[in-house]
């Protein structure tokens, strides 16, 4: 008998989410905020040569400790 999972956790780049939330089969997108900036650039990416957009509405917002804030959205 096969079940279907209630939650998957995807950590993954902008290819396979855009393939989820394309199809509907995102719920909820959470967010970890660390309090750093990376790279050399301001100008990055999320894949391609655009830049990442979707809508969101934010469900919650957590801080925690050392400055991270988690941040829940519905698509």
């Amino acid at each position: 008998m096969r079940r279907r999972g209630r939650v998957v956790r995807v950590d993954s780049g902008g290819r396979l989410i855009g393939a989820l939330l394309r199809a509907g089969l995102v719920d909820e997108v959470s967010l970890l905020v660390h309090p750093c900036l990376a790279g050399e650039h301001a100008t990055r990416f999320w894949y391609g040569d655009r830049p990442a957009a979707a809508p969101l509405t934010l469900i919650a917002a957590q801080s925690l400790p050392d400055g991270l804030v988690w941040l829940r959205y519905h698509p």
